[in-house]
């Protein structure tokens, strides 16, 4: 698949707008700093909420390293914080995230590898289970996840099991939205003016991407919770909504049939279908964070907490086995390149690379490198090669020092 020479790299600030609902501002914030990895900040703006449990909830995260904690002087309204979030953030990328949702692990790293696939791309938007067109496995409707599975297990599941295809569509969602940064300078920040409490600004300013030859995709693998409506309410947010879509339908009048179009495309359907059979497998299935072991002897990596894939070089063949012995991909010894090892470390979702004594040279070099630039863990046995691996690995550790107080 192609992606950037370094996609993880590149700084993302994520932008957090806050009004009322401390509880769900706590779960959101803590999830952003228990489960964000590579260069990224957190920026928080309280739109001068009249909830009296907001400025100390937020005052408990001051001090954290790489968190900022803004607050209007009045209410400047919904669209008015999220510029001004966009404009504290400089040069870095911009994840909308609103103060409803939950994060989970990999959140982040899904969204910039999505966004980095093509230089095209505008914006990556996450699946949730309520979230109208990005919810999944149904469209439009409260998807809840299986009883068996928490939160961050089913996260961990969709991670696993949704597929790269990226489907593609004529807008995103800012509920979890990945937008790159040459974008707003070529296209301007959202539109107050029309959208001043949201409910169209990110449909208007993904319209005005795709009118500049951008275009917009779902990170399928990337699953989010959120509780919607929090802030306003059920009747204001349909409210809001047709308004909203009345300012679309006279600025952009295939906007509905674009959506239409693509809603159901090829790409979505397989990814419905995915997750409904991953949904109804879930008894069977307690999903663990996987790890691909290079290693002649495994007991010094030892680690109960991971599914544990295996590297196998096999009669000139590159072989990956699944825990349970199973051949899962074979290739011939020189075909396996940089940009294979790369597919079978996306495709499979390694969140860990682990590399022994005593392997090949060249293979431990190419793991560690295509690792390092999709920001997946590196742990090495021997101590010689452990202040490269640092180095290489680097992207992956935790975006925060520190935890709210």
């Amino acid at each position: 698949m192609p992606i950037d020479a370094q996609p993880m790299q590149r700084e993302v600030a994520i932008v957090v707008p806050v009004y009322n609902n401390a509880d769900a501002v706590r779960r959101c914030l803590d999830s952003v700093l228990a489960h964000t990895t590579g260069p990224s900040r957190l920026i928080v703006i309280d739109d001068a909420s009249p909830d009296a449990a907001i400025a100390p909830l937020l005052d408990r995260y001051r001090g954290i390293a790489g968190v900022g904690i803004f607050a209007n002087r009045r209410n400047l309204g919904f669209t008015a914080t999220v510029n001004r979030g966009i404009e504290l953030a400089g040069r870095a990328d911009v994840v909308l995230l609103n103060a409803d949702t939950e994060v989970a692990a990999n959140w982040l790293t899904g969204l910039r590898r999505a966004l980095h696939a093509q230089a095209d791309v505008a914006t990556v938007t996450a699946v949730s289970d309520n979230a109208g067109a990005f919810s999944v496995p149904e469209l439009e409707k409260e998807n809840p996840i299986p009883t068996c599975w928490s939160f961050a297990q089913a996260a961990r599941a969709i991670f696993q099991n949704a597929g790269l295809a990226y489907p593609q569509l004529p807008t995103g969602n800012g509920f979890c939205m990945l937008i790159r940064r040459d974008v707003i300078d070529a296209i301007g920040l959202f539109d107050v003016e029309a959208f001043p409490q949201g409910y169209g600004e990110e449909n208007d300013f993904c319209q005005r991407a795709c009118a500049a030859g951008y275009r917009h995709l779902i990170a399928g693998n990337v699953f989010v919770a959120h509780a919607r409506s929090l802030s306003f309410g059920d009747a204001r947010r349909e409210s809001l909504g047709r308004s909203g879509m009345e300012v679309l339908r006279k600025r952009w009048p295939r906007y509905e049939a674009d959506v239409g179009a693509t809603l159901f495309s090829f790409e979505r359907l397989v990814l419905d279908w995915r997750l409904r059979r991953l949904y109804a497998d879930a008894a069977g299935h307690s999903p663990l964070p996987r790890a691909l072991r290079f290693a002649r002897n495994a007991d010094p990596l030892r680690d109960s907490g991971y599914d544990i894939w295996m590297l196998i070089p096999r009669d000139d063949a590159m072989t990956l086995t699944s825990p349970n012995g199973e051949t899962v991909e074979s290739m011939d010894a020189a075909a396996f390149d940089a940009r294979a090892c790369a597919d079978w470390l996306q495709r499979h979702a390694i969140e860990r690379v682990d590399i022994g004594d005593d392997v090949d040279a060249t293979v431990a070099t190419m793991l560690e490198t295509q690792a390092g630039r999709l920001g997946i863990a590196i742990r090495v046995s021997n101590r010689a090669a452990a202040d490269f691996v640092a180095r290489m690995s680097a992207s992956t550790q935790p975006s925060f020092s520190g935890r709210a107080r």
